[in-house]
Order: structure tokens, then C-alpha cells, then sequence
């Protein structure tokens, strides 16, 4: 069976995003999430928190050298912004020290309880970010803290940013022509991210189509076989689109092995960055690398 439920969370009066799943507990698991990853990126987006995702092995290089550091020399966060850059791009343990530098801390803290994502003295959560000169205003996603082991991983990473420059570069080419050749301008322009998992790809490339022509409308579709990942995918929705009217920029969040659960739906964009790295011998426990 299907459930769908439309979201809206308060204070965010214009988008409303559908999200479809395959069983109904995976609604009631991953509600509370949704708010409090809202909620936290409200807050790094106030603070101005700007944060690029390195690779795996140069993250794990700067960790070890922060470990190494004697306290007395230890590089503690300067600023407010450093402490939650701290927290949500590098993953380390947070310190007194650290959350009181952040004047929101403790609304922050509060998110972090009430979804549990606070484990073992650290968020297990990051925040990354993406700003383009043609999309001046910045992006924010929410996704699986480092390291990257959990089952159903939300994965972004290096290689997001390269799928980030693909599209704008694609857009700026094909765009033009795409709607040049549509039927009816007034008619949205129907986009499917295949297996979004954060939503990052598709979201971005709503953004660019969006920017690119104040008078076009966009019906986004982000599937993955994660029910996890759509609730990811739904809060960082909401998260870069709440003041976007809903008649310009439509999203549904749809649990689906790749194009499975879409009702054979005709699409004008589709898009898809599936994993292409080897992983270790662990990595057929991730759905993000054997999940369909």
C-alpha cells in the first residue's frame, strides 16, 4: 500500500511536499526528523554556517590531526561559526567549549535530543553546503554524519559537487532548447531525480531551472528505495524552498526501485547520480550502493 502524506511544517506556509511510501511506520519513525533537521538548518542558516565535503580519506587525514593535538595547543573553535562547523561538517565531539560559542545551542541541543541524533557525544548528522555565481542564494542539505556506515547512509560527498557542475553546465545547453520545443509554457516541466537520496541533485537542479526563468514552473520527482533518504530529501525541501510558491515548484518524495512505483509517468528531465566507487567488503549492507 501507499501512504501519502502531505507535510507542512509550521511557519512554512508556501511549499508543501508528498511524500509516498511503502509501509505507514516509516512515516511515524522519520516525522520527528524531518522537523528537527528543519529546524537545525534554520538555525546554521542564521548563523551564516557555510561548509564543502571532502573526500572520506582527507576527512579522516584532518580528524587525525586534530586528534594528535596536545589540548594546551588544541585549535578550539574560535567563533560561533567554527564551533558548528565543528560539529556539523567535521563531525567532531562536542565541548562546552565549543557550544558556548553558539548562542542557539540550546535550541539546537534540543533538536538533536528529540530525534535522537546525538550519539556518542557527537551529531550524527552533517550540514553541507553549495553556492554557484548563478544561484547566489546558498544551498543547504542535510546528510549521514562521517563515517559513512550506517545501512541506509544518505551519502554527498565530493562527487555531489561534480554531479552540481554537470547539471548547471547541462541545463545551460539543453535548457534553451527544452523550452523552445514545450507544448505549453504554462504546463510544469515535469524533473525525476532516480535514486535522490538527499534530494541534492534534483532539488539543485529545480533551483537552476528556477533561476533561469522567474515564469517556469517545476513539478520535482525524488525516488529512492530508502525510506530514509526521502525524509532527507523532504526536509532539505523544505529547508532551501519554503518561501518558493508552491504553483512554481512542486515536490513528491516517492519510495521506488528506480522507476518502479511511478505509474509509467512521462518526464521531461530525468536525472541520476547512482554510486560508481568501489567500496569495502562492508558495502553490500548499504542500500546507497546495493539498494536497486
Amino acid at each position: 500500500s501507499s501512504l501519502t502524506t502531505p507535510h507542512q511544517l509550521v511557519g512554512e506556509q508556501r511549499m508543501n511536499v508528498v511524500t509516498k511510501l511503502n509501509k505507514h511506520d516509516a512515516e511515524d519513525k522519520y516525522t520527528h526528523t524531518v522537523k528537527s533537521l528543519v529546524d537545525i538548518g534554520q538555525h546554521l542558516k542564521q548563523a551564516g554556517y557555510h561548509f564543502t565535503t571532502i573526500t572520506p580519506v582527507s576527512h579522516a587525514r584532518i580528524l587525525a590531526r586534530h586528534n594528535k593535538q596536545q589540548p594546551s595547543s588544541s585549535s578550539s573553535s574560535s567563533s560561533s561559526l567554527a564551533a558548528l562547523r565543528d560539529i556539523f561538517g567535521w563531525n567532531l565531539p562536542i565541548s562546552a567549549e565549543a557550544t558556548n560559542k553558539i548562542s542557539s545551542w540550546e535550541a539546537i541541543e534540543d533538536a538533536l535530543k528529540k530525534s535522537s541524533l546525538l550519539k556518542e557525544g557527537k551529531a550524527a548528522i552533517r550540514f553541507s553546503t553549495i553556492q554557484t555565481q548563478n544561484i547566489p542564494s546558498c544551498l543547504y542539505f542535510a546528510h549521514s554524519p562521517y563515517p559513512t556506515i550506517e545501512s541506509d547512509t544518505i551519502f554527498f560527498g565530493p562527487d555531489t559537487y561534480r554531479f552540481f557542475s554537470f547539471i548547471q553546465h547541462t541545463a545551460s545547453i539543453y535548457l534553451p532548447h527544452l523550452l523552445s520545443s514545450s507544448s505549453s509554457t504554462s504546463s510544469p516541466l515535469q524533473l525525476v531525480d532516480i535514486g535522490a537520496g538527499s534530494g541534492a541533485g534534483g532539488l539543485f537542479l529545480s533551483k537552476v531551472l528556477i533561476s533561469s526563468n522567474s515564469s517556469l514552473k517545476v513539478e520535482c520527482t525524488l525516488t529512492d528505495i530508502n525510506p530514509r533518504a526521502l525524509f532527507f530529501s523532504k526536509a532539505n525541501t523544505l529547508l532551501n524552498f519554503s518561501q518558493i510558491p508552491h504553483d512554481l515548484l512542486s515536490v513528491s518524495c516517492i519510495e521506488s526501485n528506480l522507476y518502479h512505483s511511478l505509474g509509467g509517468k512521462k518526464y521531461d528531465i530525468i536525472i541520476s547520480n547512482p554510486p560508481y566507487m568501489v567500496d569495502n567488503a562492508e558495502a553490500e549492507s548499504k542500500s546507497v550502493c546495493f539498494g536497486g
